[in-house]
């Protein structure tokens, strides 16, 4: 439950982040339709937000990618295990345990989706900057902003990425071992 509380937090304070640089955002482009001169001191204020941003994400992927591939492969045992005690023991218990994994499993994949929805939406924010009315230089900045976040990171488990798709692709696998054990175990 502590890392899970943890990374909650930790995943919070990076989609606020998001927030807070559209909302910079938002302030230059209002900067820029004013037609401001210290525009350029705004963005690079952004570009450091940014660069700050990218690094916090690196730093949540390196303490948890390790962490998630072990629980979701120990929970994915588990679960198998549990659902195999239900169908053939009537261990009507294990529903709880199926409950509570699965719920983890949900928790973390959505939370992995909702960071690439704000991330997407970043992106838009960057997109929308009237940059056509910027100079030059500044027009670069903002092209390297928006490359920059074109490649968003994403949490993983070693192999996959934390996100929906992912917990629908364990949920088959899951399913699959449990009909094979049931197919190897009626024999």
């Amino acid at each position: 439950m502590g890392p899970d509380s943890m990374f909650m937090v930790l995943m919070m304070s990076s989609f606020t982040q998001i927030d807070l640089l559209k909302s910079s955002l938002q302030e230059l482009s209002e900067k820029i339709n004013r037609k401001e001169t210290h525009i350029g001191k705004s963005l690079k204020h952004i570009i450091n937000r940014h660069q700050e941003h990218l690094k916090y994400l690196q730093t949540i992927e390196a303490v948890y990618r390790i962490f998630y591939f072990v629980s979701f492969v120990s929970f994915g045992a588990n679960l198998v295990l549990s659902l195999y005690a239900v169908v053939k023991l009537s261990w009507y218990q294990g529903l709880a345990f199926m409950f509570f994994i699965s719920y983890e499993f949900l928790f973390s994949c959505f939370t992995g989706t909702l960071l690439a929805i704000k991330s997407e939406q970043l992106q838009r924010a960057i997109y929308d900057v009237p940059w056509h009315k910027m100079s030059v230089v500044n027009q670069k900045k903002i092209r390297l902003l928006l490359e920059a976040s074109q490649k968003p990171l994403s949490l993983t488990l070693i192999f996959y990425r934390i996100d929906m798709p992912t917990f629908l692709k364990m949920y088959k696998t899951i399913y699959s071992i449990f009909t094979m054990l049931l197919t190897v175990r009626g024999d």
